[in-house]
């Protein structure tokens, strides 16, 4: 997977993960989106939907890594803030549009959030 680093200053995290995931440059993936702004599940979901993936119904709440698939997105919630952010989990590793590619394990201290749900998906 290729590393896609979100614009200094933007909040199109759900885009460049989408981008990472169907492989595809930011700015195609921004087209699909129709908007360079925050993006929600549903949001997401219908893109992953545009580029023939079948994303589950809804983010589904995890504890642990064990309980996650090899590839999914996940999602950063950050305290006293209604903003989260999207990253994308593969096999242990955390491609974060902001901070790089991050070992799972030491990702929640280097972001200053908690990794609290998933979206999962097939091709």
């Amino acid at each position: 997977m290729k590393l896609i680093l979100q614009p200094e200053g933007s909040t199109v995290c759900g885009q460049c993960c989408v981008a990472m995931i169907v492989g595809v440059p930011l700015k195609s993936c921004l087209n699909t989106f129709c908007h360079d702004w925050a993006t929600n599940p549903k949001n997401v979901r219908w893109a992953l939907k545009y580029y023939h993936y079948k994303p589950n119904k809804r983010l589904l709440k995890f504890k642990k890594q064990e309980q996650l698939p090899n590839l999914c997105l996940l999602k950063l919630t950050y305290p006293f803030q209604k903003m989260g952010h999207w990253v994308v989990y593969d096999t242990g590793d955390i491609y974060c549009p902001v901070l790089g590619i991050v070992n799972y394990d030491d990702y929640e201290e280097l972001s200053g959030g908690t990794l609290t749900h998933y979206l999962g998906f097939t091709k």
